[in-house]
Parts: C-alpha cells; structure tokens; sequence
C-alpha cells in the first residue's frame, strides 16, 4: 500500500528539559442520544498543548466506530466524531480525549494521509517524526468513509526500552463501499525525553468484545495511546482507546483499550493495547 503526501508543522518552543511536565487528562462527552454521526471536542488549558488524541464510545454495543481521533494543528484541542456503522435505535455518547502538558521543546504536528482509491478495501497512512525527535503520542482519521469503514490500529513503533518516532494507521470497510475514502495518521511529536519506551499488552482470543489496561513503569507517565485489532479485518470495532489514571490535574499512566464485534464473527481475534511513556 502506497501511502499519500504528509506534512509537518512546527510549533514555536521554549526552552529545552529532558523531561515532560504539567502533564494532565482532559475530556468532554457528547449528548446521549441516537443520532447516526456526532461529534465532540476538548481543549487543553490555555498553559498547554495537546500531547495525544483519544476517545471512546458508550453504549455504541458495536455498531457504532470512532471515525476522528483528531488533533488540531495548532495541538490546542482534540474532535472525536462516532458513526453508526448500521442503523441502530439506542441512545449512545462519545467522549474525546486530550493528553495535555506544558509545551515541550521541539513540538510538531505530524500528517500523512493514504491513497484515495475506491478499489482498496483497507488503507494504511504512517505518520513519522522529523529529524530526532520522538513520538509522544498519536491521532487518526478516516475521511468519506460514511460510517462503512473503521479504524483497525493506531500504533507506534518503538517497544521497551525504545523511543516511537512514527505512528501506523489502518482502516477497513465494514461493508463493500464504493465511495473513495482515505486514512489520515497523526503523530505529536517533541525533543526526545528521559525514559521514552511503548508498552503493550494483548488479550487472548475473544469473542463479542474485549478489552485491556497497560501502565507505564513506576515513575513514568502515559503521553500516548495506541491499540491493535488482530484476527480479523472489517468485523470489530475499536469502542475505546484512551489514557487512563489521570484527571485535569493528575498525569495519566496506562492505555485502556476495548473491542466490540460488529455484527457477529465466529473468527477469533484480539486486542492489543499500546502506552507511550517517558519519565515524569
């Protein structure tokens, strides 16, 4: 798979420092109601800056996906837009999710997009950091899908022990679609920092739904999120992928990730978790 033009912006720094600080949790739900698309967004405090795009939904009992985990480019705010994959008569809500924190040196909002190709059941964009800096956390999206198409995984390189520099992005058609769709990959980027590393944990197979929580190690904190549908391809739904611990004055420390089937698969799959951590 080809992927499509990306784009780097810079935001303007302070001074450097080795390790994140003023990191915090701040979210905002939507109504609870059964409208087929809605959307929300949060914004950081007017002292900081997005580090990391998250989001879940509630009641959506698989038939409805996050269709935008998206962060703005100047990093002041994230959109989380859920769409009902089929029609479906119950209320639900979703919720977005910003990781914020004091602005690090080096900031950058990271894009890249997939082809635009209606012959392609599945896309996949990545989005790498520039020169040497590092991953802190990720965002996607999936534009003209129409609620036909989910996203598969959001995940960063990297592994313990390793700073990210890049964040991969797969969707896929729930149902045939002929419509031209693309992916989009977000990756949030800064001066490398103390103790980077991404940590995973996956479920066993599972069946209807699942999910998972992975931490940082002692004295770290969570500045990204990532997650993982493995077995099967357009037949479950990303419900959840969000930091967890945290609070508007508490840092994060975990990634909590959920699954849901959408119509009912008997292939076995599961789910992986991802958690972007660096010292505190």
């Amino acid at each position: 798979m080809l992927l499509g033009v990306g784009a780097a912006f810079a935001v303007a720094s302070p001074a450097s420092a080795a390790v994140v600080s003023g990191v915090v949790k701040v979210e905002v739900e939507s109504a609870d109601d059964s409208r087929t698309s809605k959307s929300v967004t949060v914004e950081c405090p007017d002292d900081k800056k997005v580090i990391n795009a998250a989001g879940y939904i509630t009641d959506g009992n698989g038939s409805v996906a996050m269709d935008d985990i998206f962060p703005d480019e100047a990093l002041e705010s994230v959109t989380v837009t859920g769409k009902e994959t089929d029609a479906y008569g119950s209320n639900w809500r979703v919720k977005a999710i910003a990781t914020c924190a004091d602005e690090p040196v080096g900031l950058e909002w990271v894009w890249a997009v997939s082809e635009e190709d209606n012959s392609d059941d599945w896309k996949r964009a990545e989005a790498e950091c520039t020169g040497d800096n590092t991953l802190l956390g990720t965002g996607a999206t999936i534009r003209g899908g129409a609620g036909e198409v989910a996203l598969d995984l959001i995940v960063p390189n990297g592994g313990r022990g390793v700073a990210a520099d890049k964040v991969t992005v797969d969707a896929f058609e729930l149902d045939p679609f002929s419509g031209d769709w693309t992916v989009n990959a977000f990756a949030i980027c800064a001066d490398p920092l103390d103790g980077q590393q991404v940590l995973r944990d996956a479920t066993t197979s599972a069946s209807d739904n699942d999910g998972l929580r992975v931490a940082c190690d002692e004295d770290q904190v969570a500045t990204g999120t990532g997650v993982e549908l493995v077995g099967v391809t357009g037949e479950v739904v990303i419900d959840d992928v969000f930091p967890t611990d945290g609070s508007p004055t508490v840092a994060p420390t975990a990634t909590t990730v959920y699954g849901q089937e959408e119509d009912g698969t008997p292939e076995s799959w599961y789910i992986q978790a991802f958690v972007i951590c660096a010292d505190a």
